[in-house]
């Protein structure tokens, strides 16, 4: 039985709701390179997979990772979850814009409310990990997503990661603080992202999430991409 796992945590879905979709692709523009490095990658690691192929993404915002995949690969099906109904419906506009929507299921809610029957040859879970502090929630997610795919089937997760107590932290998060300041951050924001990171975020070591990774039924993960904090794995349901 799957299990109950609340995540993002409600604070982060109100933030979602109420940044609304238009800001929150305007925002997450300034960052379309290290988005498009993603998607590319993620479409390579894929290309094998069977023409029929379905897809779930947790976490789907407004639909970046679906409407890629989709057009590369045009007899893929999805299911994309989330818990903010304002993402979605700007995930549903962009999905009818493109013509693709009979191909996808929306979902509103969390991964442990989803009740489908379907098993996934692939599960995308970018940029949700990190909002998850409570550490058993998260391994909950990861058996979650286990159950849910076809033998073999493939897991690919991006998440903010990084070791808080390491030396270098505070010149990684100078660097961070740069590529928001270009973003237009407040100078606000930028003094509030170190207590981000420490205190409201559930950011936890690359090594931690590999071991969370391989203790949860799947193979001990392959870190495909790395931009500033953003970390990718790769890694397949260990049969």
């Amino acid at each position: 039985m799957r299990g109950r796992n609340r995540m993002p945590e409600a604070a982060f879905v109100e933030m979602f709701d109420s940044m609304g979709a238009e800001a929150y692709d305007q925002f997450n523009a300034h960052f379309q390179t290290t988005k498009d490095n993603l998607q590319f990658i993620s479409k390579l690691i894929l290309q094998d997979i069977p023409d029929d192929s379905k897809i779930l993404c947790v976490g789907v915002g407004t639909g970046e990772d679906i409407l890629t995949l989709a057009k590369t690969y045009p007899s893929w099906s999805f299911v994309g979850i989330d818990p903010s109904s304002v993402m979605l419906e700007g995930c549903r506009t962009k999905l009818n814009n493109a013509g693709i929507s009979e191909r996808v299921e929306l979902f509103q809610g969390f991964l442990s409310d989803y009740k489908g029957n379907t098993k996934f040859n692939a599960v995308l879970c970018h940029f949700v990990m990190h909002f998850i502090k409570n550490f058993e929630e998260r391994r909950q997610m990861y058996l979650d997503m286990n159950g849910m795919l076809v033998n073999d089937g493939h897991l690919l997760i991006s998440e903010l990661s990084c070791d808080l107590q390491s030396p270098l932290f505070d010149r990684q998060l100078g660097m961070w603080k740069a590529l928001h300041a270009f973003a237009g951050a407040s100078e606000e924001k930028l003094e509030n992202l170190g207590h981000s990171f420490k205190e409201q975020l559930g950011i936890i070591a690359p090594m931690e999430t590999e071991k969370l990774i391989e203790s949860t039924g799947f193979l001990y993960p392959v870190q495909f991409m790395q931009s500033m904090f953003v970390r990718s794995w790769h890694s397949q349901k260990n049969d």
